[in-house]
């Protein structure tokens, strides 16, 4: 038996492993032509994916659990985190990892935890409906397919924010789990139990977590290479109540020796004296009532600036996928839309706290932003004869890149660009004058207006506008009479209306 590890106040200090898993569907290029017969996902998704996942499974998955489940019949403890979306993939193409998978969540030593259904930005949006449906789906799938009913929430990418603290209590979970740098105050203690009003919150040590999913691959680091008597060593010299390593389980089938670190750590934090636990286990030992108040969390709402979100591309896509959401009929494609996978290829830099390291091009992220916006746009306009005007929904949906109206200063491109009316609304407010009035000199919003959104009487309004705020005038009073004949039952059964 190991020895139990205690802080100076006494309670036993655990180390909790948290292994994630998603993948969703991959954007085409270009959106397909509908057919009658097509599945709707086939549209905008390749679907073909059955060797993708199938190589998912042989490569990382079976050995993943294999090892895993050794571990836990060893007294290890870990939690694991699956989304519906990859739940789904491997139940048609790799039957037999979601089975393995299944062996070691069934397993007393380990815990399922809560999800949004498709690993998505719903929690980032105002939209609680859409989130509790998310999570509560995720919830009722790991039922059906673990025998599981989470009770503890771990976010995408641990992006944990007020809204979702506050709709947290009626999905079933009691706790959360979530990084230091989403929380208030910031500067916090990883190695600490804390509570955000009636819920226990665990947060990632993220030092200890990229230890293992990105300097263990650096031959470069000074500790390279790292063995699971080091790992256990930092493990059990780290003070607190609790360490919480969280990486991504397909991580292990990334060669270089990480998951034989993983199958030989069971044994060496036995032989450190280091307890591992699942999540909820470290949290009976925490009760939330006996947390004083300096133990108290607030979060920081995605429109402060502070969510995993960093670039133009990323904040211009959620953007027009927030915008969408108040209005399309049919849901399933746009979840699948909102998931992280689309938004990670946005960025140049992706990695750290757990994450698998990737540096792409500026050319690459450019391309998948380009998909995922002609995804969106095709999808508003196929989605516009479902509402009670078509031309409203047209002229306010999302423009794919190429009709984007792209804001320029001296003839050279100011960096952005608006691919919606109401994003370039958005935009006007922190361009600089000289830029708006040449673009007013020259009739670019006028041309704008009338060719890309087929919007003549907006034209023929902006055409009369000298100044930036008689354009933003114009532009929000036409968006406000576009949205309300969209809903407006006046305009049902008439597309054709301006």
């Amino acid at each position: 038996m190991p020895l139990l590890m205690r802080t100076a106040d006494g309670p036993e200090k655990q180390v909790c492993f948290v292994f994630d898993l998603h993948g969703g569907l991959h954007l085409r290029a270009a959106p397909l032509r509908p057919r009658s017969r097509r599945d709707p996902l086939e549209l905008y998704f390749e679907t073909d994916v059955g060797r993708t996942i199938r190589d998912l499974a042989d490569r990382s998955l079976l050995p993943a659990a294999d090892a895993l489940l050794r571990g836990l019949d060893q007294g290890f403890a870990c939690a694991l985190s699956v989304s519906g979306t990859l739940t789904d993939l491997l139940e048609r193409h790799a039957p037999d990892a979601l089975a393995a998978l299944g062996r070691v969540a069934r397993h007393p030593g380990s815990e399922v935890l809560s999800v949004p259904y498709h690993h998505g930005l719903a929690a980032l949006l105002p939209d609680r409906d859409e989130f509790l449906a998310e999570v509560l789906r995720h919830r009722e799938r790991m039922q059906v397919v673990f025998g599981a009913s989470p009770t503890v929430f771990s976010p995408p990418e641990l992006c944990m924010t007020r809204p979702m603290a506050e709709a947290l209590p009626a999905t079933g979970c009691t706790a959360l789990l979530t990084e230091p740098r989403w929380c208030l105050p910031r500067e916090l203690d990883p190695t600490l139990v804390y509570r955000s009003g009636s819920s226990a919150v665990l947060l990632r040590h993220c030092r200890l977590s990229d230890d293992l999913a990105t300097r263990f691959f650096t031959p470069e680091w000074d500790r390279y290479p790292l063995y699971a008597e080091t790992y256990a060593g930092w493990l059990a010299r780290t003070p607190g109540e609790c360490v919480l390593v969280g990486l991504d389980l397909d991580r292990l089938g990334d060669g270089g020796g990480l998951l034989e670190l993983v199958e030989a750590l069971p044994a060496a934090l036995e032989e450190s004296g280091v307890v591992t636990a699942t999540p909820s286990a470290v949290l009976a030992a925490h009760p939330v009532g006996a947390l004083g108040p300096e133990r108290e969390l607030g979060w920081t709402a995605p429109d402060e600036g502070e969510s995993w979100l960093e670039t133009i591309l990323q904040h211009s896509a959620a953007s027009a996928l927030s915008r969408a959401s108040t209005w399309l009929p049919d849901r399933e494609v746009w979840r699948h839309l909102s998931s992280t996978d689309h938004f990670r290829a946005m960025a140049m830099r992706s990695g750290g706290c757990g994450r698998r390291p990737a540096a792409v091009g500026h050319e690459a992220t450019v391309e998948a932003f380009g998909r995922f916006m002609r995804a969106l746009s095709a999808l508003e306009e196929r989605s516009a004869a479902q509402v009670r005007s078509r031309k409203a929904a047209l002229t306010l949906r999302t423009l794919p890149p190429e009709q984007a109206f792209g804001f320029s200063r001296d003839g050279h491109a100011a960096g952005y660009a608006a691919h919606s009316l109401a994003e370039c609304l958005e935009q006007l407010a922190f361009t600089s004058d000289r830029v708006v009035a040449d673009h007013l000199a020259r009739q670019d919003f006028v041309h704008w207006c009338r060719d890309a959104l087929d919007d003549q009487v907006l034209a023929e309004k902006v055409i009369r506008c000298r100044n930036r705020n008689e354009l933003q005038e114009t532009m929000q009073e036409r968006i406000d009479e576009l949205v309300c004949r969209r809903r407006s039952p006046s305009s049902a059964g008439s597309p054709s209306t301006p």
